[in-house]
Formats: structure tokens, sequence, C-alpha cells
């Protein structure tokens, strides 16, 4: 259970977290990262793409007793199955070869347990999928 002035990290698990918030008026995103794309095997230059960031947001959370935190993981490199990023929302999957897949959303969500109420207090994008590119390969 969060306690106020509790400062509690979240790092990518591979499943959804849940925290007891029902002794906390607010909270505060000191830094909420989204993840990055998955990379390109072999590729002499990086075409990764970055996830979003939200920095120093306070939120009212008084109604709620439940915070759902989905961290978001990197999506993987092509040659690798169902390789979109795991979130709230998953990465898309790379092309076959050529393209890195999406990495998956960061986002937390409040719940009043009693009431059945919700909200949606903040969403990070992830990189999208990370390709090498346009390039001409004969003439036209």
């Amino acid at each position: 259970m969060a306690q106020p002035g509790d400062t509690i990290t979240y790092t990518f698990s591979g499943a959804k977290e849940t925290e007891d918030i029902s002794n906390i008026d607010k909270i505060v995103i000191d830094r909420m990262d989204g993840a990055d794309s998955g990379s390109i095997p072999d590729a002499a230059t990086d075409y990764t793409s970055s996830g979003g960031l939200i920095q120093d947001a306070t939120v009212d959370v008084s109604s709620y007793d439940v915070l759902e935190i989905w961290v978001g993981r990197k999506g993987k490199d092509p040659s690798i199955t169902n390789n979109g990023g795991f979130g709230r929302s998953n990465g898309g999957d790379g092309g076959v070869g050529d393209m890195g897949a999406g990495g998956g959303s960061t986002e937390l969500v409040a719940k009043n347990t009693s009431t059945g109420e919700t909200a949606f207090i903040a969403a990070v994008d992830a990189g999208g999928g990370g390709t090498s590119p346009i390039r001409i390969v004969e003439p036209i």
C-alpha cells in the first residue's frame, strides 16, 4: 500500500502492476517514459525511434483506491515472432527482415473499486517501428 510521501519506481515486468492508493490524495509523476521501437538486426545505422515523455505532472487521485500501471516494453527486432512491445496497447509487429517492431504503451489508470468508476490518468506513446531509409535500387 502506497503511503503519502512514498517514492515508487516501476520498470517493465511483463505484466500490469497495481498499487493500493486508498491513502493517497495526489500523485506526482516525476518521469514517465514511453518504450522505444525495436531495432533492425545488423543495420549499419540505428533507425529506432524513442517513446514519449511526461515529467513533473501532479494528478488528484482522491476519488480512487487502485492505480493500474502498465510499463511498456521496447519492440523487438523482426527476426522474433510476435515482436511488438508489451503495454496496455501492444506495439505493432515489424516487417520480416527490415523493420523493428513498435514499442508498447506506458499508461496509468485509476479505479474506484466501490463504484466501478475508472479514470485515465496518463499515457506515453511508444516509438514507432524502426526501419532503414528508402533507397532506390535501380535508376528509373
